[in-house]
């Protein structure tokens, strides 16, 4: 059983768990103004694992809230999922770890996986899990956010919070099974550029142009002493870099100056890479997601919980709209929905099993079977 959730403080977090007596896993997804650390403590006293983030905007069922806390209260076999976290040291040598005990475990695992930190590179994240399985897994998930603050995201667990790290639940896929699909409806524009230098989620240089005079001279500069972060980031993720993989195009989101004229994404990127520029869709890419799912979900048996994981850049492009794509979403699969808006998006790609994504929607259908 899945139940979606909306509370506002701890004490009414304590009173959904009194309604789910057999609720043995929560997804939670929390505003920094809400208080986990109360959380934790009603979670502890009922037996009750957490697996949750922070968040740039909460998704409660068909509706886009703030200063809340959302989420799924599952009713799992205990044998079905193990939380894991990776409480200190490097999280990418934490993620090696992860992806060795996902096989170590289940025979079919699949990864959801909420990681926080402002610098982290989510994409290192899911070639380190890898790594350590030793072979390709289903991974699914978000990167934390900070309502564009930029000060500090957490992943968090009954017990811990974590800035940086990972909060992971591996689950038995031949138990709880997890479906995902990803779409943006980001149309490329203008040449093909090359980033020169990059470092993790850093870009240096593009076509041996110092990274920032390049995007400033495309754009104009957004950049400066009296801009806000949150301002600025508004700005920048309606431009993000569309990168040409042989996987299929993944989008890279622009999130803040760095030192040296450089500028750091939302996710990592390598040197040599190729890109085009994308600018902010019309309305009409509302329609195009909806109709995206709507077309998936034909075939599908129906979810009993679902999870929506889109990006903060996705709300500063479509403004008050994303609420109607929120809507319609919900209403497409008719399910429990919870989730959040993120700084990244882990999930399927094109020709890929798994890849780190910016300004693009995804979808968990949750499967108890």
């Amino acid at each position: 059983m899945i139940t979606s959730f909306l509370v506002s403080t701890p004490e009414a977090f304590s009173t959904l768990l009194a309604e789910n007596p057999k609720a043995n896993l929560a997804l939670t997804f929390s505003s920094l103004k809400f208080d986990t650390e109360g959380i934790k403590r009603f979670a502890v006293e009922a037996d009750l694992r957490i697996c949750g983030c922070s968040t740039a905007g909460e998704i409660y069922d068909g509706s886009l809230e703030v200063d809340q806390m959302t989420g799924l209260l599952l009713s799992v076999p205990p044998t079905s999922f193990k939380v894991w976290q990776g409480i200190a040291g490097d999280p990418y040598e934490n993620a090696v770890v992860l992806g060795r005990e996902a096989i170590a475990t289940y025979t079919n695992p699949q990864i959801f996986l909420l990681s926080g930190g402002i610098h982290i590179n989510g994409e290192e994240i899911i070639s380190s899990i890898c790594k350590g399985a030793k072979r390709s897994l289903t991974i699914v998930g978000g990167i934390a956010a900070d309502d564009f603050a930029f000060q500090g995201t957490f992943s968090y667990s009954e017990t811990d919070t974590l800035n940086p790290g990972i909060t992971a639940v591996i689950f038995d896929g031949d138990q709880v099974q997890l479906k995902n699909e990803t779409t943006s409806g980001w149309e490329p524009i203008g040449n093909e550029y090359v980033i020169t230098k990059a470092e993790g989620n850093q870009v240096q240089m593009i076509n041996n142009e110092p990274a920032l005079g390049f995007f400033n001279k495309h754009f104009g500069r957004i950049y400066n002493s009296e801009v806000k972060g949150s301002e600025v980031s508004l700005a920048t993720s309606q431009y993000p870099l569309q990168l040409l993989r042989p996987e299929g195009n993944i989008l890279r989101s622009p999130m803040m100056e760095g030192d040296n004229d450089t500028i750091f994404l939302a996710a990592g990127v390598k040197s040599g890479e190729r890109f085009r520029f994308s600018i902010a869709p019309g309305v009409e890419v509302i329609d195009q997601t909806v109709e995206y799912f709507e077309e998936r979900n034909k075939a599908s048996q129906k979810p009993d919980g679902v999870l929506m994981i889109s990006c903060k850049g996705r709300h500063a492009a479509f403004g008050p709209l994303l609420e109607d794509e929120i809507q319609q979403i919900y209403d497409i699969f008719d399910a429990p929905m919870a989730g959040f808006l993120s700084y990244g998006e882990i999930g399927s790609i094109e020709n890929k099993e798994c890849a780190l994504h910016n300004n693009t929607c995804s979808m968990v259908l949750i499967n108890i079977l």
